[in-house]
């Protein structure tokens, strides 16, 4: 039988619920640094799995993966999600939400401002165009 390599968080109950099912499983228990680290890649997982659904019934599901991980990830940190809730309603306020869909295509500024800067630092992310 082959063996599938995941290397990847699984949820709480996957041991027992793959023994009902007679698969084998290899599995370890993270310590706290490990998990931690596993959690953050478990929402780049599970984001990732948003971006590839096909209706609604899928999103719902999915996003629902990504709001468990970020419940665990509070939880992890210990953080505080009403803190977090109202960092996130100041910056709404202050920047917006992302409801009107704007696309920003390209920024121009100059390169010695501290928004020019910020762009430069990141040349993996911003590419320049002259």
């Amino acid at each position: 039988m082959p063996k599938f390599v995941c290397n990847k968080l699984g949820r709480d109950n996957i041991v027992e619920l793959r023994e009902q099912q007679e698969i084998g499983l290899e599995a370890k228990l993270l310590n706290k640094d490990e998990f931690k680290k596993e959690l953050l890649n478990k929402l780049i997982e599970e984001a990732l799995e948003v971006v590839e659904t096909r209706n609604n019934n899928e999103l719902l599901e999915e996003l629902g993966d990504v709001q468990e991980v970020l419940n665990c990830i509070l939880l992890a940190y210990d953080l505080d999600k009403n803190k977090m809730e109202a960092i996130q309603t100041e910056k709404r306020e202050r920047k917006g939400s992302f409801k009107k869909g704007i696309f920003i295509k390209s920024f121009t500024t100059d390169e010695n401002t501290a928004f020019g800067q910020y762009f430069l630092s990141q040349p993996d992310k911003y590419k320049v165009e002259e």
